[in-house]
């Protein structure tokens, strides 16, 4: 299980998920699951940081993983909130915002900072390992 915690605005995360892609369509095809946390300032619904977290957790809770991970893909790719919701419709649900508090609370309470962080079979990989690397990993 690679687990990925990611605000869908940082440019760091954009560059890992431009790696993992790779690592999920090439290296370890069918071999390793992806998890998302999802970081963000939850307080205001409206804001696009807090809205596009809602849709994309409504989003990947009402579609199939191939299409949730498509959805992932091209977020990271243009990072147009109104586009990519186009392309990708969902209802967002007041259990949604639960779910996105969840994921933050996750994250405070393991004391982690910043992102994007990888997590790999519950280890946190060393910002040293390229996620290009973590293929030698998955396959060992």
């Amino acid at each position: 299980m690679l687990t990925e915690i990611v605000n869908l605005y940082c440019d760091p995360c954009k560059k890992v998920f431009e790696k993992i892609r790779h690592l999920l369509t090439d290296a370890c095809k069918n071999t390793v699951d992806l998890q998302v946390i999802l970081l963000c300032n939850y307080d205001d619904p409206n804001n696009v940081f807090t809205k596009t977290a809602l849709h994309f957790i409504a989003f990947a809770e009402q579609q199939p993983v191939n299409q949730v991970k498509e959805a992932l893909f091209d977020w990271f790719e243009q990072k147009d909130y109104d586009l990519w919701s186009k392309k990708y419709p969902a209802t967002i649900e007041e259990n949604h915002l639960e779910l996105l508090k969840n994921h933050v609370t996750w994250f405070h309470e393991n004391k982690l900072e910043g992102t994007p962080i990888s997590i790999l079979n519950n280890k946190i990989v060393p910002h040293i390992i390229d996620i290009e690397d973590l293929q030698y990993l998955i396959n060992d």
